[in-house]
């Protein structure tokens, strides 16, 4: 059975859980490049940032999409936090559960 579709919020708010595969932050570096990331995304105007808590092995935001889809709204802070956490961990592969 494939997975429903997220629910779009009339108010364009969610709360968002991204879960490591492994652990996402090994350093305080790791913390700092995700929250700089996250700066430059909510900067752009794309989205706002209302609340967001980091832990080793999963993030929780709560954001503002301005009635935008949430899922292309975090594709691109995603996708630039593993390739910058691979290229400085020497990994490669998913760095991310899947919805």
């Amino acid at each position: 059975m494939a997975r429903q579709k997220r629910a779009v919020s009339a108010s364009g708010r969610y709360h968002i859980l991204l879960r490591g595969m492994n652990k996402l932050f090994h350093t305080q570096q790791d913390y700092e490049e995700f929250s700089g990331i996250l700066r430059k995304y909510s900067q752009s105007g794309h989205m706002r940032i209302l609340a967001y808590v980091l832990l080793s092995n999963r993030i929780h935001l709560i954001i503002d999409t301005f009635g935008a889809d949430a899922g292309i709204t975090l594709k691109p802070i995603c996708t630039s936090y593993a390739r910058c956490y691979n290229r400085v961990h020497s990994s490669g592969g998913k760095l991310f559960y899947d919805r």
